[in-house]
């Protein structure tokens, strides 16, 4: 399954929130957590300090997201999803994507 990781865009907006729904489907049921997503968890877009999307090569599908989250001076967060289709294809694991 070929792919490419290449820098966030604005073309890629709600694509972290797609990606989640389909790795944690169980929150999208549940009344409790109606807007939880981990993408969005921290904060809003703004605060991300890198960002990159996974993009299957033939079709254009975002297939995974990585995200940088500096939470203050010193202290930062990573996010890795990968949809499940794409999981242990070595997306999230592959230092130099196909």
């Amino acid at each position: 399954m070929p792919y490419f990781v290449r820098s966030w865009s604005d073309c890629d907006a709600g694509t972290d929130r797609e990606i989640s729904q389909s790795v944690y489907p169980e929150y999208r049921e549940d009344p409790r957590h109606p807007t939880w997503f981990p993408a969005q968890q921290l904060g809003a877009v703004r605060d991300w300090s890198s960002r990159y999307v996974a993009v299957e090569s033939l079709k254009g599908e975002r297939v995974a997201y990585a995200t940088l989250w500096e939470l203050r001076p010193e202290r930062y967060r990573f996010d890795l999803a990968v949809r499940p289709l794409w999981q242990r294809h070595g997306v999230g694991v592959n230092s130099s994507p196909r």
